[in-house]
């Protein structure tokens, strides 16, 4: 994984911990959108259109059940990603010999 892709994780995660914090986890507790920092980044965009963060009139909340599966989803790429990665390298090292 990239740096970058650590950072946006990691600010989604505080994302989703805000909202965690402050209570925000049904349509009846949600908060103004534009308490939630990172709320005008695109990331922020792209979790609200997986339906991890609900928004409805200019307010939002965590859905828990699908905010932990796009982690455990971002989780799997990744562990993917690293897999095809080091097989790459070790084949390329049984060619290089």
């Amino acid at each position: 994984m990239s740096a970058a892709a650590a950072i946006i994780i990691i600010r989604i995660k505080r994302v989703f911990a805000f909202l965690r914090e402050r209570g925000a986890t049904s349509p009846d507790t949600a908060i103004p959108t534009s308490e939630v920092p990172y709320a005008d980044r695109w990331y922020f965009r792209r979790v609200v259109k997986r339906g991890a963060v609900r928004e409805h009139e200019g307010r939002c909340y965590l859905d828990e059940a699908v905010a932990q599966q796009y982690l455990q989803s971002r989780r799997t790429r990744a562990l993917a990603f690293a897999g095809v990665a080091l097989l790459i390298f070790v084949l390329y090292l049984w060619l290089a010999t």
